[in-house]
């Protein structure tokens, strides 16, 4: 009952009164209408389908196309396409070093001598840079010249006059402060222990300490009064100037204390008179040269020197310093070979091997 009275409703409410054949044509109409709507929204959802899933790879799509492809695509296909180029570039990358081997390996060997263009292009532009160092040098000094090689000069001079006036202001002070130096050269200096010549080594080094200390306020007080104080370069080389002969002068100072060349009793190192002036020469000449040339390559990087120049400057301070080791240990070989043959000497273990090393332990 209660479905023929659903089917008579709908009936109503669809077709009212019409009549068999006006009904047979509304049917037709919703079955075509229907048709119509199930083919255009079909075709539409599948073609974005096909759009959105069909695209596994980033190849044959232009950069400017990016953008509205990645649009149409969830999250979902973005990462999945994205780990499925990162996956092809590491498959790529291990077929091309797992494709090498001995027989691989042979082949670059044979081919050193070939000619390769990008490789001489690499050189002959390196080469062509070398000639450039000195433009390049040339350039720093009239930057912190001021644009000028005149002023440059110039500079050096007002520079070479201000250190020379902070000097005369120490040697002024020199003359407060001899009384306590000259009680370390008449007076007698009684035998003391380790420690206390530490101590007596730095009570000894006060006055220098005060002098260093005069000749750098000078210095900075004097600069501070130049014209040049305002361009950085300029700033850049008088500090390079400065701490360089700061440096040595504490250096100096320092291995006076532990080596005292000149005052056996104050000497902390357990050494004779000839290795102690030995290892203080050493010892100032290597510690300034690598500071100094540590606080130029600063300066040439400040100035903004060219790589190439820079890359020089490095190799020609570097030999310069390897050369200085060579000397060092040239000099003190002699003294070595018998100071390990004295050793050996005393305690009774002289033999041949003993005797080869200390003839040649200054060969590389």
């Amino acid at each position: 009952y209660f479905a023929d009275r659903l089917a008579v409703s709908l009936d109503e409410m669809f077709f009212g009164t019409h009549t068999i054949t006006e009904r047979i044509r509304i049917m037709k109409i919703a079955i075509w209408f229907s048709c119509f709507l199930y083919i255009v929204v079909g075709t539409a959802f599948a073609a974005e389908q096909n759009g959105t899933d069909e695209i596994s790879s980033l190849e044959g799509i232009a950069p400017e196309q990016m953008e509205s492809v990645f649009a149409k695509m969830s999250d979902t296909q973005v990462r999945s396409l994205l780990l499925n180029e990162f996956s092809k570039e590491l498959d790529g990358s291990v077929s091309q070093k797992s494709s090498g081997g001995l027989a691989e390996q042979a082949m670059n060997m044979l081919q050193l001598l070939d000619k390769d263009e990008s490789k001489s292009e690499k050189s002959a532009s390196f080469f062509s840079s070398l000639i450039r160092v000195p433009f390049d040098y040339i350039e720093i000094a009239r930057k912190i010249g001021n644009g000028s090689m005149g002023s440059f000069i110039m500079t050096l001079f007002i520079f070479a006059a201000l250190f020379g006036l902070a000097w005369g202001s120490e040697f002024t002070v020199r003359r407060f402060t001899a009384n306590f130096s000259k009680q370390f050269q008449e007076k007698a200096i009684p035998d003391l222990d380790g420690p206390m010549r530490f101590i007596a080594g730095i009570m000894r080094s006060l006055p220098a300490c005060i002098h260093v200390l005069v000749f750098s306020g000078v210095a900075i007080f004097l600069f501070f009064l130049l014209p040049a104080s305002d361009l950085a370069p300029a700033r850049y080389l008088f500090l390079t100037i400065l701490f360089s002969i700061v440096f040595y002068r504490v250096m100096v100072q320092l291995s006076r204390i532990f080596c005292a060349p000149r005052f056996p009793s104050l000497r902390v190192l357990p050494i004779d008179d000839a290795t102690a002036k030995s290892l203080h020469f050493t010892i100032v000449a290597f510690c300034s040269y690598t500071f100094t040339a540590v606080l130029f390559l600063a300066l040439c990087r400040l100035v903004q020197l060219q790589p190439t120049s820079l890359a020089m400057t490095i190799m020609v301070l570097a030999t310069f310093l390897i050369g200085m080791i060579i000397i060092m240990i040239y000099r003190s070989r002699l003294a070595v070979r018998e100071r390990i043959l004295e050793k050996s000497d005393r305690y009774k273990t002289r033999n041949w091997v003993v005797e080869q090393f200390a003839m040649f332990w200054h060969v590389p």
